[in-house]
């Protein structure tokens, strides 16, 4: 289980996580984030948490955003940011940003090691 901190600074939902994230947590704050229209950019900052399946997690939570944005309709572009450096989540989430790229209307992906 994790601790998940998330803070709105103008336009940006940035996503504190520690410990061990589910697909669950990450479905439910990232829910969160959609639903909050005034948001058009989330950083996912995990530098200090570990992603438990991390593949099989992320394309899982891509599938339901993709729900999430044709339920709304929108037409805004958002921006997520996924900060890591651990050594073995950072590869596997610019595999998952990778096949994101284009399949996921309205939303771009980054992955980084230091925040933005």
């Amino acid at each position: 289980m994790a601790l998940i901190t998330a803070v709105i600074e103008n336009s940006t939902y940035i996503i504190t996580v520690k410990g061990s994230l589910s697909f669950e947590e990450m479905l439910k704050t990232a829910s969160d984030y959609y639903s909050n229209s005034a948001v058009q950019t989330v950083i996912w900052d995990m530098r200090d948490a570990k992603i438990v399946q991390c593949i099989v997690t992320l394309v899982d939570l891509m599938l339901e955003i993709r729900k999430i944005l044709t339920k709304r309709q929108t037409t805004t572009v958002h921006q997520v940011i996924f900060v890591t450096n651990d050594d073995d989540d950072y590869p596997m989430m610019n595999v998952y940003a990778s096949m994101a790229r284009g399949k996921t209307v309205g939303i771009t992906y980054t992955v980084s090691r230091t925040l933005p």
